[in-house]
């Protein structure tokens, strides 16, 4: 048994994240594999690099050293770009304050650190805290760089787009004016620094409502942006995205839906790549950022809606059992005891999780925290590791290729699949409204029904499920049951056709607390 362990770590360790164990410690092919990593947008996978290079700094430079400061600076910009904000922050202030240390606290690599803290502070909402890490880092490259130097110019444009993100227009616009021209001058029409300030000034006169002045823009930022990062680029899809919402407002219908199925089909490569080398965490933690619902259910476009909803759903959990499907099935050794040994390490964390502590010591406390965390970063790696070990084979997943049509020739007649979605809805102006949806798919038709506002159906639940409790009398229940029967199943039931009997229904977010068979008997 002691041997059999020791195998499986052994193992473990050497396919552990293969992509990364590629450079060894070198650090000019860890620079360089983060930086092709970075303009090919493939944030996540360069975290393991960067994550490197800080082992590797540390132990060649020191912990103070400024090399190890730049390593934390890059390390805190990948993690920006993962969403992994918590993270960001120790690496960044950490890095500040050792340049600060050695290099004086008015100096250009003291502005970069300053300028991505701003950065950070903006993406959390701290807006004051950003603007004031923006101001200082500009009055310190205007100082060191001069005015028109791309670095100081680049600070003036993260201030502009965060004056934009405030509502504060008259600030924001001659800021990004400014930026615009000197970066054409020194670069030309079509680099990506300038294209940048194009689509924050198009960001800009969007939530103004000036709509005829953003839709160029951001079809001149689309086209550079294709043209120099590519159509499916993390990059590239949120002019797309933006373009399309744009046409919608400005009631564009068919340019809107051609531009959604190109965003769509961006994002599903984006999360088949996502899906293709992280763990369950890093997965959960990529869907929380992608909205693949937001624009058909805007356009009310029930059969793109359909296979999105049956695409993106549970996707997750898919790909987490496929991987462990193609490992048991393989007929390497190795990957089998690779399951086997993320199986023990996982139900180990549940176990040590679930189980109540019999010292309560502080010391015993942080023990435990700090084995927790051991077999959680264990059983992440190994998760990713399986899910390299999938992306070999070079199939897509099996999940993200399901559609509408598959799904109506599995039901009958009689049968229906009901879709629900929470989504958000545009109002223009960058104001937007959280609502709820259904997609009813049957044999011979697919209907999309708009269920209303969030706030609204929400409000119902919640009193509905204080009522439950016994905590209101039964009046109270009766008319709320027949208020969510009115606001939910009533648009629902309107909506299937007339041969249908038997309804699966997947509810989204609140409404899979309420009982739907209730509801049905509250509508009769």
């Amino acid at each position: 048994m002691k041997c059999k362990s020791v195998v499986v770590i052994v193992f473990f360790l050497l396919q552990l994240v293969p992509c990364a164990a590629e450079s060894g410690d070198d650090l000019t092919t860890l620079w360089n594999r983060v930086g092709e990593l970075f303009q090919a947008g493939k944030y996540r996978e360069a975290i393991p690099f960067a994550e490197r290079i800080i082992v590797v700094t540390e132990s060649s430079f020191g912990r103070e050293s400024p090399e190890t400061a730049e390593a934390l600076n890059i390390l805190g910009k990948v993690y920006i770009e993962t969403g992994e904000l918590k993270k960001a922050e120790p690496a960044f202030t950490r890095a500040l304050q050792m340049f600060e240390k050695a290099r004086g606290s008015e100096h250009p690599d003291v502005a970069t650190v300053l300028n991505n803290l701003g950065a950070l502070s903006d993406k959390t909402g701290d807006y004051k805290k950003s603007e004031a890490f923006y101001e200082r880092a500009i009055a310190i490259r205007e100082k060191t760089l001069g005015p028109d130097d791309p670095l100081t110019v680049n600070a003036l444009s993260n201030l502009g787009a965060l004056y934009t993100s405030q509502g504060k227009f008259a600030k924001a616009e001659p800021l990004l004016l400014r930026t615009l021209a000197i970066r054409e001058k020194v670069k030309g029409a079509e680099d990506a620094d300038p294209i940048n300030s194009v689509s924050n000034l198009a960001t800009l006169y969007n939530q103004m409502g000036e709509y005829a002045k953003a839709e160029p823009l951001y079809e001149r930022a689309l086209q550079v942006r294709e043209k120099l990062l590519g159509p499916e680029h993390p990059d590239t899809i949120p002019v797309l995205n933006n373009l399309a919402i744009l046409k919608i407002a400005s009631r564009a219908t068919d340019e809107a839906l051609e531009l959604s199925k190109r965003v769509e089909r961006a994002g599903e490569k984006q999360f088949s790549d996502i899906l293709s080398f992280t763990s369950e965490k890093q997965r959960l933690e990529f869907q929380k950022t992608v909205q693949p619902y937001t624009l058909f259910a805007m356009l009310g476009r029930a059969p793109e809606l359909a296979d999105a909803l049956l695409r993106y759903k549970g996707i997750v959990l898919d790909s987490l059992l496929e991987d462990r499907l193609v490992a048991e099935a393989s007929n390497d050794p190795g990957q089998r005891e690779m399951i086997d040994h993320a199986r023990s390490v996982k139900q180990r964390l549940w176990q040590l999780e679930l189980e109540i502590p019999k010292d309560l010591s502080p010391e015993a406390q942080q023990h435990r925290v700090r084995q927790c965390d051991a077999l959680a970063q264990q059983a992440d790696l190994l998760e990713a590791t399986l899910a390299c070990h999938v992306a070999k084979f070079g199939a897509a997943r099996r999940g993200l290729g399901v559609s509408a049509r598959d799904v109506q020739k599995a039901l009958s007649s009689g049968q229906a699949l009901v879709e629900c979605v929470r989504y958000s809805h545009y109002l223009g102006k960058e104001k937007w409204e959280p609502r709820y949806g259904a997609v009813v798919i049957a044999a011979s038709e697919i209907r999309w029904v708009p269920l209303g506002e969030a706030s609204t159906i929400e409000g119902s639940i919640r009193l509905y499920q204080k009522s439950v409790r016994g905590k209101t009398d039964e009046t109270t229940l009766t008319r709320v049951l027949h208020e969510l029967a009115t606001q939910v199943w009533a648009p629902i039931a309107e909506a299937l056709p007339p041969e249908v009997r038997s309804v699966i229904i997947a509810p989204d977010a609140e409404l899979n607390s309420i009982s739907f068979a209730t509801l049905l008997f509250a509508h009769r």
